[in-house]
Order: C-alpha cells, then structure tokens, then sequence
C-alpha cells in the first residue's frame, strides 16, 4: 500500500515539475513580446484558483520603462479559455480552447513584468473576465441552423429576441 501512496505521490510531482515553464531570457534590451507574455501567462494561471486555464489570444500593447538597474515591462493580453480546469497537470499549450456553445470566458488583462539584474517576475496583474458575446453565439447558432436546414422565422424572431434583451439562454 506505501509502494502505491509513494509512486502516486512521485508521478504528481513528476507531472507538476514537467509543466513548469522553460523561461527564455527576457532582459531591457529587447523585449520578446512572446516571451513576455509566456511569462505572464504562467503566472496569471499559476495564481488563477477556479474556473479553467487561458491562453493568450493576442498581446495587444507592450510598453517598456527604464528603472534602476533595470526595467517594467506593462503588457495588455487578450486570453482566451480552455478546456483545461485549473486543477489539471496538463499545461495550458497542451489545452484546446472553448468553443462559443460552451459559454467560454475571455479576459483583458494588464500585467506588470519587472525586470532586475536579468530577473524577470512578474509584479502585479489585473484581469477583467467576461463571457464571450451571446450574440455572436446566437450568430453561430443561425449558421448552423441554415447549413443544416432546421431554419424558420420565429426560430429567427427567437434567436433575435432573446439576444437582444440579452438574455443569457434560449431553447431551439
């Protein structure tokens, strides 16, 4: 019974140890958008207790300062969900996104990343969270709905309706 409790224990650490990242250099002199933001997504799913991972769907403003012996780096993210649940070993590159029909989240973030002595951490993030747009779900529902043939004008007046009183559901 211990043998089976140790090997367990020790496949867990194994798991976790390999999903730690590889950091690249990230240093004042040039700044890797990349690696900056591989940087700060670690750390903003390392932190992130509930839900399911992200990824980042796009780094949309870097902005570099010089300090002493150093500098910050405030980058703005785009992410986006995967399916992944935070408690998964899995890392978050290994993870496919959630789709519009599964009411996948999307989060605009600004991380602060400060860079001393060729130390990058990251400082201080904030994310806003949302839900992905119900009308462009209820605009992939129409899609599928035409390629498929199941269409009719009160499922058109239904769909419409409900998207803009902005009401979270409908039924078909």
């Amino acid at each position: 019974m211990r043998l089976l409790l140790s090997v367990a224990l020790l496949s867990s650490v194994l798991q976790l140890c390999s999903a730690a990242p590889v950091r690249e250099n990230l240093n004042c002199a040039e700044v890797n958008n990349a690696t900056a933001g591989h940087l700060a997504i670690h750390h903003i799913n390392e932190n992130h207790d509930h839900g399911y991972k992200f990824k980042i769907d796009e780094v949309t403003e870097v902005d570099l300062k010089m300090v002493d012996n150093g500098c910050d780096i405030e980058l703005q993210l785009l992410l986006k969900e995967t399916a992944c649940h935070t408690i998964s070993p899995r890392d978050f590159e290994e993870c496919p996104e959630r789709s519009l029909g599964e009411r996948a989240v999307v989060a605009n973030c600004s991380v602060l990343i400060t860079v001393k002595d060729n130390d990058a951490k990251v400082t201080k993030y904030d994310c806003e969270t949302r839900q992905e747009s119900p009308a462009a779900a209820a605009v992939l529902c129409l899609i599928i709905l035409l390629e498929g043939e199941l269409w009719s004008w009160s499922l058109l007046d239904q769909v419409l309706l409900k998207t803009f009183l902005n009401e979270d559901s409908f039924s078909v």
